[in-house]
């Protein structure tokens, strides 16, 4: 998506019998967290989302049409996401739909994936509730 919402829902219609965590990470802590001399080499750096990659990780899904992945090209977006009122930074950076660092090979693509990848005591795991909404 060109443009990336500002803000998503998610509302639990039905519960699987096992499963169903939703895991939350704050990026600012991530991006906090870095070395001054990671951040440095963010900055300015995009990295490349595909639909497609996002829709072939879900078992259950059949291939993406070639008229549905016509409507949704990959987009490239910095790595880096300044707010625009307080000015702080975090990551943006999806392992299920980043396919690439623009200008970095696959390898050295991967190894920033990597790094940036959410520490685990900076997830936060929910279980699902029937009828609950979480905005972000």
């Amino acid at each position: 998506m060109a443009r990336p919402a500002t803000g998503a829902l998610l509302y639990m219609v039905e519960m699987p019998p096992a499963g169903g965590q939703t895991y939350w990470a704050n990026l600012r802590l991530v991006y906090d967290a870095l070395p001054p001399d990671m951040k440095r080499q963010l900055d300015g750096t995009c990295a490349v989302f595909s639909y497609a990659k996002r829709q072939a990780g879900y078992h259950e899904e059949k291939p993406l049409p070639a008229a549905v992945k016509r409507q949704t090209p990959d987009v490239v977006h910095p790595i880096v996401n300044v707010h625009p009122h307080t000015g702080e930074k975090s990551i943006y950076l999806d392992p299920s739909t980043t396919s690439g660092i623009v200008g970095k090979s696959d390898g050295d693509g991967h190894s920033y994936s990597m790094t940036l990848r959410p520490m685990p005591h900076r997830l936060r795991s929910s279980t699902g509730i029937r009828g609950r909404l979480a905005t972000w």
